[in-house]
């Protein structure tokens, strides 16, 4: 699974790239959150260290360096948008993160648990529409280099009060456990002083879920 994942994400790149230069073309590089790794809540900016912990983060990462190379030898401006975590409705919803799953299983009456470790857990979030703005934005604006682009950073246990506010009926149950997951928070300040604004919450983006299986609900 690595050797496909840094085939596709690295080697997959430097394909479309040489068409970028090839056509003089502008590109917008979707870079994720996942590049930094566990920062233990800690907020990172873009001249943090990176610590990928996934094939996943690494193979982005390692992407990035491909494009700013590139770029650099063809004279041209690296646009990387590290994307924090996307929620909210679309037609091709996600249901393997927290907040778009939790809030889906809440609607169709489906038990959650929680680990007790994960409950004050850190993860950057945007929501899908503000996430499809900001690329058309770093067109707009030609900007160079690397941005965060984030809405805001969610504590699990602030993610779970708003699932159950608007589910009232929502099973959650918190469970004792010592296995933790990555947490960290973005600052998002850098893209933003572009003329960039994310306009979407967390709420807004479990609303739209829960409007659409509303019916769900008993």
């Amino acid at each position: 699974r690595k050797d496909l994942t840094i085939d596709v994400n690295v080697n997959g790149v430097k394909k479309i790239l040489d068409l970028v230069v090839k056509n003089n073309a502008r590109y917008v590089y979707s870079s994720t959150a996942s590049v930094y790794g566990n920062t233990d809540g800690k907020i990172v900016d873009e001249e943090s260290d990176c610590n990928p912990q996934s094939p996943y983060g690494e193979s982005k990462l390692l992407a990035e360096k491909e494009i700013k190379n590139i770029a650099e030898e063809n004279g041209l401006k690296p646009k990387i948008l590290r994307m924090a975590t996307v929620q909210g409705f679309a037609p091709g919803i996600r249901f393997d993160i927290a907040a778009n799953k939790f809030a889906y299983f809440a609607c169709i009456g489906m038990p959650l648990t929680v680990w007790s470790s994960a409950v004050d857990e850190i993860r950057p979030y945007i929501h899908v529409r503000d996430s499809s703005r900001s690329y058309i934005h770093a067109l707009k604006k030609n900007i160079d280099g690397t941005f965060n682009v984030v809405s805001e950073n969610v504590r699990m246990g602030d993610l779970i009060e708003l699932v159950k506010k608007n589910v009232p009926s929502a099973k959650i149950t918190i469970t004792e456990a010592s296995k933790s997951q990555a947490s960290y928070a973005m600052d998002g300040k850098k893209f933003n002083k572009t003329g960039f604004k994310p306009t979407l919450t967390m709420d807004d983006g479990i609303k739209e879920i829960c409007e659409k299986f509303s019916g769900f609900v008993k």
